[in-house]
């Protein structure tokens, strides 16, 4: 049982907490959602999948100590997006001062489950579901950090095709 159906949320079933109403969606009729009716927030649950950009992530943060801001870690934009949903997995967590412990935000602490990941000492689920930007269940196959490695080393960066770029000639 999800944390939110504890709560006393109920999100599919065709009885819902008489405080809660179902909400039809025309543009996508497969989905059905749930809105309360005090404040119209929705109430649903979401998920994430682990996958490359939040591989390369993790171990850019570790390649930098551990702990370090997030615009240091030459991330894409999707990336850095992204890079939050790691603390779902329990891999990194918000480090709310530098390295010398000035209060500062922005900073990430790869946490000791997220080490064993990298080392290959701990596995994962593939995917995770959470409400309100809280985890809540863990679901799929479980996926060693290994399983993305060979992603990692056909990652380009913007040097390397700058290094193999060749002159157009008309």
């Amino acid at each position: 049982m999800s944390y939110a159906n504890q709560l006393g949320f109920s999100f599919l079933s065709e009885s819902p907490n008489e405080n809660y109403t179902g909400v039809y969606d025309e543009e996508n009729s497969n989905m059905r959602s749930r809105r309360c009716e005090c404040c119209d927030a929705k109430i649903v649950e979401y998920k994430h999948n682990f996958n490359k950009g939040l591989a390369i992530g993790l171990q850019r943060l570790a390649q930098h100590g551990g702990c370090e801001h997030l615009n240091k870690l030459k991330l894409n934009y999707n990336q850095r997006c992204n890079f939050q949903k790691l603390r779902y997995w329990g891999l990194v967590k918000q480090n709310l001062a530098d390295k010398t412990g000035k209060p500062k935000k922005g900073y990430w602490k790869l946490t000791t489950k997220g080490e064993l990941f990298l080392n290959g000492l701990d596995s994962i689920s593939s995917s995770v579901w959470t409400y309100r930007g809280n985890p809540v269940r863990f679901d799929g196959e479980p996926c060693v950090f290994n399983d993305f490695a060979f992603i990692l080393e056909e990652y380009d960066e913007l040097e390397d095709y700058a290094d193999t770029a060749e002159p157009h000639y008309e």
